[in-house]
């Protein structure tokens, strides 16, 4: 229940996103978040200690336009921040073999960049006009990603926190399974039909995991200078570009 998209369907996705939003091939968005514990593990507590002062794993969720979940990366403490997850991704270590021509991901300011994981601006460029106009579609498509985790917080509430105890390898394995349950759950539902409640991405903020210090290689910076330039002429003719 949990796929990469067929090319076919990746096409649909990226006209969905050239429609409404500008983004010319954009297939879909990643995200990540942390699972945190009601108890600290017994094993090497330090190594799940994360950024908001809880003990949790670290989990990358990749997603469509359909609110499906494409892609689960597990494996990683709470400490762990979401670049280091992201290069564990299949996706992302094979692009040839997930992506065609211009196809691409959108993601946060914790990413790394690439000409398949298209950022927003950060820094002091980020408040250049264009720029700023840019980050403002470029969040209004990715927040797909962010209500996707909101919804499965919200049908599954153990991921709120879960009360497993840690205290081997294999209570670690029993995490990774459970999230891998509610999300396989998650494409059920959608599958069928049964659409959750609207929930506004009201733990982003809790979630957030800071802006990534990692340098933007320079077919990235390509890709995204190439795209921005669609999403503005796109915004402008909507009448969504502020001056």
């Amino acid at each position: 229940m949990i796929r990469w998209p067929t090319a076919v369907e990746r096409q649909a996705h990226s006209r969905d996103s050239e429609e409404r939003y500008g983004f010319k091939g954009c297939i879909g968005a990643v995200d990540g978040t942390t699972i945190p514990f009601a108890y600290a593990p017994s094993v090497d507590p330090w190594c799940f200690f994360d950024r908001h002062k809880r003990y949790s794993v670290n989990v990358l969720v990749a997603c469509d336009w359909d609110l499906r979940i494409t892609s689960l990366v597990q494996g990683f403490t709470g400490a762990v921040p979401d670049t280091v997850v992201q290069a564990t991704a299949p996706w992302h270590a094979h692009p040839e073999l997930y992506f065609s021509d211009g196809e691409y991901l959108v993601g946060d300011k914790s990413m790394l960049g690439s000409d398949r994981v298209l950022l927003p601006h950060k820094g002091p460029g980020a408040y250049i006009r264009a720029n700023q106009n840019y980050n403002y579609q470029h969040a209004r498509r990715r927040i797909s990603a962010e209500k996707i985790i909101g919804e499965l917080k919200g049908r599954f509430g153990s991921l709120k926190e879960l009360r497993t105890p840690v205290a081997s390898d294999a209570g670690f394995t029993g995490v990774m399974e459970w999230v891998a349950a509610c999300s396989v759950l998650h494409n059920v539902c959608i599958w069928l039909d049964d659409i959750f409640p609207h929930v506004e991405p009201a733990d982003r903020a809790a979630n957030a995991t800071g802006e990534s210090l990692a340098p933007l290689p320079p077919a990235a910076g390509a890709a995204r200078s190439r795209v921005q330039q669609q999403v503005l002429r796109f915004m402008i003719a909507q009448g969504l570009y502020h001056g």
